[in-house]
């Protein structure tokens, strides 16, 4: 898939206080260039930096000197968040635009735990009450999530609706899908397909138009 090498130059500070040069290099997952620029500083630089046994305390500048577009094979596509490994972690935040915490700055099981999180409240848009149920289960018993290549940043992934419903339905979290029988629903029942399509609607909305709206998307 579409990636960028990039070169990176400037100062961290160590952990005895000192203010030291660096230059640095490594591939992220192609963005425009102010994405990827935030995502060296905020992401990337101290951890090619750990691969260079470079302890980093802070990151006190950092330049994007050099950008090539390149081909690259990300090993987080097609895995599942809770196997991903903190470089990973941080690939799939800059491909998806979730937010998940830096490198080094929680424990891997938190930064895969927020990653879950915001996967499914940014990208799939699934009602906050229902990621926060799965979000109560044991890491072991939350269900599989992977990252397929050409998913769509912050958008809604309408034909994945269903499988996702399929995935979380056994622990409690039912989300309507297309399948069932429309004349069956509730209110209740639209607004939680709405939401679960990324379908935006006023908190009055008639019944009918409702379903008019769930159903032609």
């Amino acid at each position: 898939m579409k990636a960028l090498k990039c070169e990176v130059s400037g100062t961290y500070k160590n952990h005895k206080g000192e203010v030291l040069d660096y230059e640095a290099k490594g591939i992220i997952v192609y963005a425009d260039e102010g994405i990827i620029h935030q995502a060296c500083v905020n992401r990337f630089a101290a951890m090619w930096l750990a691969k260079q046994k470079i302890t980093v305390k802070t990151i006190r500048e950092c330049y994007l000197d050099d950008t090539k577009e390149i081909d690259h094979d990300f090993s987080f596509i097609g895995k599942d968040i809770k196997e991903m490994t903190p470089e990973e972690l941080q690939q799939m935040a800059v491909y998806t635009g979730i937010k998940v915490p830096a490198y080094k700055t929680t424990s891997i099981r938190n930064m895969r735990m927020k990653a879950i999180e915001n996967y499914l409240l940014q990208v799939k848009k699934v009602p906050e009450d229902k990621v926060a149920r799965i979000m109560e289960l044991s890491i072991k018993d939350i269900p599989e999530f992977t990252i397929e290549e050409n998913v769509e940043k912050l958008v809604e992934q309408k034909t994945e609706i269903q499988s996702l419903a399929e995935s979380v339905s056994e622990y409690g979290v039912n989300i309507v899908t297309d399948a069932e029988e429309q004349s069956e629903y509730t209110m209740e029942n639209l607004k939680d397909l709405a939401r679960a399509k990324g379908i935006a609607f006023s908190p009055q909305i008639g019944y009918d138009k409702l379903k008019a709206r769930v159903f032609d998307n």
